[in-house]
């Protein structure tokens, strides 16, 4: 992930790791839901929701040895087969060993989207981005609003039925203190849900993921309103630098 403008005296090294650790703030959760799967050591960090899309199923951090390399792909795999789910490799700057693409490659992988990592001064937001007309956005507190969430993200994104129904499903179980930290956002104009976002304070950086727009509710800015939105909250308690993964694919991919 390459990061953008920072906020002065940010390292660049340092930012990368902190935008790795937000990262896995915001995936590990659907690692701790019921009937999930969590694996968190040092150099290998994954999890696996359930959900039949591969971006719930993933390994977002690896910092392996050569000879962890080989294991660690077999027992992905076995994760996948045996809860019968795709599974995602997230690689980037900070990944090892440098070569892991190539390999996941020649174990059978193949690239699904380029990512590109974003980070912002919140001193320099545009607060004007945060207002639409006749649009709103209410913070997700209860099961209902975390079900209405994940049925609008999967409507945004295209997920198949049984995905965006298996994520509604999953959503309301999800709890603990972290969960709680990372707050979900519904965005509704003229009471109709049209938008998603959440908000992830994480390793000192205010991380925006899940910004979705239905298709008939884009080109009004809403899907700015549901980024900025968070993080001028943020920028309020704080936090001095935000950042957003950007990718040039689908989420299905």
């Amino acid at each position: 992930m390459a990061p953008g403008i920072v906020a002065e005296g940010v390292d660049h090294d340092i930012l990368l790791r902190a935008m790795d650790e937000n990262l896995w703030a915001f995936w590990r959760d659907y690692g701790r839901a019921p009937g999930a799967e969590l694996h968190e050591e040092p150099d290998l960090r994954w999890f696996a929701s359930g959900v039949p899309l591969a971006v719930f199923n993933g390994v977002p951090y690896a910092r392996l040895a050569e000879d962890r390399v080989g294991p660690a792909l077999v027992r992905a795999q076995a994760v996948a087969n045996r809860r019968g789910v795709p599974v995602m490799w997230w690689v980037g700057p900070s990944t090892r060993p440098a070569d892991l693409p190539a390999r996941l490659e020649q174990h059978g992988l193949s690239l699904a989207r380029t990512m590109v990592g974003m980070a912002a001064d919140l001193a320099a937001l545009d607060r004007s981005a945060a207002s639409v007309p006749g649009f709103r956005i209410e913070r997700v507190g209860d099961a209902e609003l975390q079900r209405l969430w994940a049925l609008t993200l999967g409507e945004a994104f295209g997920f198949t039925e049984a995905a965006a129904r298996a994520l509604a499903e999953l959503e309301p179980r999800l709890c603990g203190a972290d969960y709680a930290r990372n707050t979900r956002y519904v965005g509704f104009l003229a009471d109709r849900p049209v938008a998603t976002s959440a908000f992830v304070p994480a390793a000192g950086l205010a991380g925006i993921y899940a910004v979705s727009t239905v298709s008939d509710a884009r080109g009004r800015g809403v899907g700015a309103a549901m980024t900025v939105a968070p993080l001028l909250e943020a920028h309020a308690h704080g936090c001095r630098v935000g950042i957003l993964q950007s990718t040039a694919g689908d989420i299905r991919s």
